[in-house]
């Protein structure tokens, strides 16, 4: 539950989380609630998702961004800590009431508010879609009928934020003189494997480009009497540090709303559309296939650059591809990074539409009926194609792939509520029924191109239709905006839950006492808000989420994983409590929650013995305790002429394991994300690696210990902004701590032909032995703290004209980041799964854009 000024304001909140898949004017939230950001405090500079505005702000709603500034982000988003293993952690989007299937179908510039919904008393109303949290997503609104024209326009330029870790080619040269001449014999002989080719390359630098990317908000608005509207067009177009990872948009929308009988009756309608061209060669699988030998999931352009040898040349003296033609252990690279990101073709389209209408009408005084019927559409395509000419004894073939999903999905919904103020007792009751219908089919086609001749490969289109019913009902009482409670139940019916179709009950029930309204805190003039709540709810997350770690989500499952016909959803209880707190004319404002969730019947995926004939079997069989802390401190240090406001939040916490998973990993009574391996201790007086035990005693026999944990204990965001005159200056500073990451580039790049620097340094021994996991070497501290979103605004002083308002801006994101691992991009490391905390050579480089911008209303 949010922060709130009076229990009124609780009955409003509250009712607008019970009916936002129906009701037909969301109301504005509180903007001083934890859990609501206004676009005022919206994070500035290059935006690619909505979810980025909220990045840092909301205290427990972590965004993890896999792939730093590129065009098509890889975004992980959890709600309050780790309670789930397997099971997708995506939260319900609803846009303007209507549930979407991406938060993308809205244009950035057009958004109001972003309000996220973590605790299952807040999210029961939603059904199982709602088990992972909600964001809600509001629009802007105007319903003056003056003509406005608003325009918002920047591009921007982007740089490497750091310099590359691998070898450049002298430093490549040293090492291998250095192998060569060591009294080593084992790195003699791999230095015989080191051929240097004669040039100087600089791979990472030959797959990049340095291009100009823009982006424009048009949006007209206007009416005449009680009829509105509002027009918007998007026009977007970014280009990646990477070659061939780019994304153009195109979008718009239309907006009509109409008001009749005296304004009880309102009547709108809203179409919206975005069509996205775009290319990702960073997940190509195409890429990976080609991979001759791949260690360490080299499987894309950034890990092959990243080892390919720099002696060799970009192009040869016949202008052939240059390659690396040794045959070594490492294997032949006879792709350099260049042949492959010229000669493969990376195409993907995405189209999205939404089109929504809703009546909603006031029969008497506080009686109330409403009804939405909306259209989601999505079709997705992905076109993958390679032309080699390579020997005969690689390949001697070139492939063409396509993929599609097509989706339509339809909502019906409808509400009847009643709200009346019967002196000091409020009371208010909803009664609410939707109905939605899904149909999507998948298709998958691969070619050979052998000789000209076309084998097809295989295909496969199939269609799910899942349905939804649910009903729920509320019932909401307050008392001279000192005491309130809210109960209700929602009932749902699909087969989310259970392949066979089930009714799922998802009650909640939230309280609270408005303690500054009792007439011994009333002379504290102090004291403008003292709140106490407590909430609790039920949740389930569907188990369709599942993630079966498929190399695309087009292939069937593997034929060696039972299928457990008993299989369902995973069944969540949490219980919550927080204060609220104002203080000196809300100039200082505290929000402060504590929960605790529990996870019953986790999907675990268990491995079966052999003779079983199958490798692996899921199971309803996991419990997990969830429990932490939020915090926010919202204030005003100074106000007037220079004004400066400071956010900061931090979420704190704790997930264990309750039950015997039969497993290492999964440990019982130990947290989700444990690290382990063999901790090197040195070497012994004959060069034997030694390693320490679990007793701690020093042995050369290695065993497993605990090396670490990858989910970061807590969450941070600080966020200041300062003005002075016309000027704006704002700036985010996030992180992560309590973690640590195993540096995988460490671990298994150590013996590739071009790697890091640091193995110029590094103990022959090491190299040698190649060794598993280690203490210091590859699990590393993860903690970090990134500079990102500073903005330095000015409005320029007009004269009474045409022109209303503008402001012309510099932006910069990815500052700077402060962190002791080694890796390029800690937060790379991701925080979700059974496996947090690893960190791959293949992570999108980090990098620092500069924007320039301006925002006009007519």
């Amino acid at each position: 539950m949010k922060s709130i000024a009076c229990s009124t304001a609780v009955i409003i909140l509250f009712s607008i989380t019970l009916v936002a898949q129906t009701t037909p004017e969301p109301e504005k939230p509180d903007s001083l609630s934890p859990n609501v950001i206004k676009a005022d405090d919206f994070n500035k500079g290059v935006i690619v998702s909505p979810l980025l505005l909220i990045q840092g702000k909301v205290p427990g709603f972590v965004i993890n961004n896999l792939t730093g500034n590129s065009p098509n982000p890889d975004l992980q988003v959890q709600v309050r800590g780790t309670s789930t293993l397997y099971m997708s952690t995506e939260p319900l989007y609803v846009v303007d009431g209507i549930p979407a299937r991406s938060p993308d179908i809205v244009s950035i510039e057009n958004i109001e508010s972003i309000r996220v919904l973590k605790s299952l008393s807040e999210t029961a109303p939603y059904g199982i879609l709602g088990g992972n949290g909600v964001v809600i997503i509001q629009t802007k609104r105007d319903d003056s009928n003056r003509f406005r024209v608003s325009l918002s326009t920047y591009g921007y330029v982007e740089t490497f934020a750091q310099e590359s870790n691998y070898m450049s080619a002298a430093k490549w040269r040293d090492w291998k003189q250095d192998w060569s001449s060591s009294p080593n014999p084992q790195l003699v002989h791999y230095s015989e494997y080191l051929n240097d080719f004669g040039a100087d390359t600089d791979w990472r630098e030959e797959i990049s480009q340095q291009r100009f990317s823009q982006a424009h908000y048009l949006n007209f608005a206007g009416g005449v009497k009680n009829t509105h509207y509002s027009i918007g067009i998007d026009y977007d177009n970014r280009h990646g540090i990477i070659q061939k990872t780019d994304h153009g948009m195109v979008g718009g929308r239309i907006n009509l709303s109409q008001r009749a009988l005296k304004e009880r009756l309102r009547i709108d309608l809203s179409v919206a559309g975005k069509r996205r061209n775009y290319s990702d060669v960073c997940n190509n699988p195409l890429i990976a296939e080609r991979a001759d030998n791949i260690i360490a999931g080299n499987t894309n352009i950034i890990s092959r650059a990243n080892l390919y040898n720099p002696t060799v040349p970009v192009h040869m003296n016949d202008g052939a591809f240059g390659r690396d033609t040794t045959n070594d252990l490492w294997g032949s690279y006879n792709y350099s990074p260049v042949n492959l990101i010229s000669n493969i073709t990376d195409s993907r389209s995405r189209t999205d539409a939404l089109g929504v209408l809703r009546v909603g009408y006031e029969i008497i005084d506080g009686l109330r009926i409403s009804g939405v019927a909306s259209t989601n559409k999505m079709e997705i395509s992905h076109v993958y194609s390679d032309m080699y000419n390579l020997p005969v004894q690689l390949y001697d073939y070139s492939q063409h792939r396509t993929e599609t999903i097509e989706t339509i999905e339809n909502r019906y919904a409808g509400a009847i509520g009643y709200s009346t103020l019967m002196g000091s007792h409020h009371f208010d009751f909803l009664l609410s029924y939707s109905y939605r219908n899904c149909e999507e089919k998948l298709g998958y086609y691969d070619s050979l191109y052998r000789d000209e001749s076309l084998n097809r490969n295989s295909g496969m289109i199939k269609s799910i239709h899942p349905l939804i019913n649910d009903i729920s009902f509320s019932a909401k009482y307050a008392y001279k905006s000192k005491y309130f409670i809210s109960s209700g139940v929602m009932r749902e019916s699909s087969r989310l839950y259970d392949w066979r179709g089930s009714d799922e009950y998802f009650p909640f029930l939230t309280a609270g006492w408005t303690i500054s309204q009792e007439e011994a805190f009333k002379n504290l003039v102090w004291l403008n808000e003292f709140t106490i709540r407590y909430g609790y709810g039920v949740g389930q997350r569907p188990f369709e989420s599942i993630n079966y770690n498929l190399p695309t989500r087009f292939e069937p499952l593997d034929s060696r994983s039972l299928i457990n016909r008993y299989l369902h959803g995973e069944q969540m209880g949490e219980s919550s409590f927080g204060t609220d707190i104002r203080l000196f004319s809300s100039r200082l404002n505290i929000a402060l929650d504590y929960y605790n969730r529990k996870t019953t019947d986790g999907i675990v995926i268990s491995d079966l013995y052999p003779n079983t004939g199958f490798t692996s079997v899921s199971r309803n069989v996991a419990e997990i305790s969830n429990k932490g802390w939020e915090f926010l401190i919202k204030g005003y240090p100074f106000l007037g002429s220079f004004q400066w406001s400071i956010d900061f939040n931090i979420s704190i916490n704790k997930n264990t394991i309750l039950s015997d998973l039969h497993s290492y990993v999964l440990e019982q009574d130990q947290p989700v994300g444990n690290h382990y391996g063999f901790l090197f201790a040195g070497y012994s007086e004959a060069d034997e690696p030694l390693y320490i035990n679990v007793a701690g005693d020093t042995t050369m026999d290695p065993s497993y210990i605990l090396l670490g944990n990858g989910v970061p204990k807590s969450f941070l965001g600080l966020t200041n902004t300062f003005y002075y005159r016309n000027f704006e200056l704002s700036f985010l500073i996030r992180g992560a701590t309590g973690f640590e990451s195993i540096n995988l580039v460490n671990q298994y790049y150590i013996r590739q032909t071009n790697s890091l620097s640091s193995i110029l340094h590094a103990d022959p021994r090491d190299i040698e032995n190649d060794r598993p996991i280690k203490g210091k070497q590859y699990v590393e501290k993860g903690d970090y703290l990134i500079i990102d979103n500073i903005l330095l605004g000015y409005s320029i002083p007009l004269k009474k004209g045409v022109v209303k308002s503008a402001k012309l801006y510099l932006a910069c994101n990815h500052l700077a980041i402060f962190t002791r691992f080694s890796g390029e991009n800690p937060e790379a490391s991701g925080i979700t799964g059974v496996h947090p905390g690893y960190y791959s050579g293949e992570v999108y480089p980090l990098t620092r854009t500069f924007v320039l911008g301006l925002k006009v209303e007519l």
